[in-house]
């Protein structure tokens, strides 16, 4: 499968916290070098969700998909947000680029275990939708689309990210 997709598509959710530590630590003493480290991996994480997006789109195999439940999967969101938003209520100071660096290490090898893929609020931001839906075989994904879904007929086409992850193809839209 492709797992690795669903994973670095999901890393890359955390990546604007990394921005977030950069703009707390110029605040609070300046512009440092290490500043910069956040700023980069930061900004590259968030180009990672248009690489893989994009991907998708040109090379993932679509395949029929018919449903029969949906409901909207994203009440991690807010998870994700508060990550964001930590560095500036606690002491970025004391974050390091090694410390940064193993906590994305052990968030992608937790994210790479799971079955279903976590909201993410860059996606959203994109106009991405996330909602959990039961195929008529029973089997439950979460499915990935740029509009509202309102009836479960109206998933036609997907295109697979991971095992349990699909996203809707454009060929449908």
């Amino acid at each position: 499968m492709r797992n690795w997709l669903k994973t670095a598509l999901f890393v890359s959710a955390f990546s604007p916290a990394l921005v977030s530590i950069a703009v707390s630590r110029y605040f609070a003493s300046g512009f440092v070098w290490d500043q910069a480290f956040y700023a980069f991996f930061g900004l590259s994480g968030m180009l990672v969700t248009f690489y893989v997006t994009d991907a998708l789109r040109w090379y993932g195999e679509s395949f029929r998909f018919k449903a029969r439940k949906v409901e909207p999967n994203d009440a991690l969101m807010l998870a994700f947000v508060v990550s964001y938003f930590l560095p500036f209520f606690g002491k970025a100071a004391e974050i390091t680029p090694t410390f940064t660096l193993m906590l994305l290490a052990l968030a992608a090898a937790v994210l790479w275990f799971m079955s279903s893929a976590p909201p993410s609020p860059a996606m959203r931001l994109l106009g991405f939708r996330f909602y959990k839906v039961e195929s008529d075989n029973g089997m439950v994904y979460t499915v990935i689309t740029q509009r509202d879904l309102l009836d479960p007929s109206d998933i036609k086409q997907v295109k697979r990210i991971s095992k349990y992850t699909l996203i809707e193809s454009h060929d449908a839209i």
